[in-house]
């Protein structure tokens, strides 16, 4: 790769790194991975997800498994 290009690249990288929304975001990532209880709903709600977009790629009901979706979700 160009040398400038990879300077630039970096430098790039490093400004979003220092952005206080990303550091916000890391801060709230470093929280949920810290909580077993929320790294457990995490995954529940991943396994939902592949649930409901396997049932609807069968063409199958999921208003179910949607509803227990939204409802672990908070909706």
């Amino acid at each position: 790769m160009n040398k400038n290009i990879q300077d630039k690249s970096k430098a790039l990288n490093q400004w979003i790194l220092d952005q206080e929304i990303v550091k916000e975001y890391q801060r709230y990532e470093t929280l949920v991975q810290n909580n077993q209880e929320l790294k457990a709903l995490e995954e529940e709600l991943k396994h939902l997800q592949r649930q409901i977009v396997q049932a609807k790629h069968r063409q199958e009901d999921c208003q179910e498994i949607i509803q227990e979706y939204q409802m672990k979700k908070g909706f």
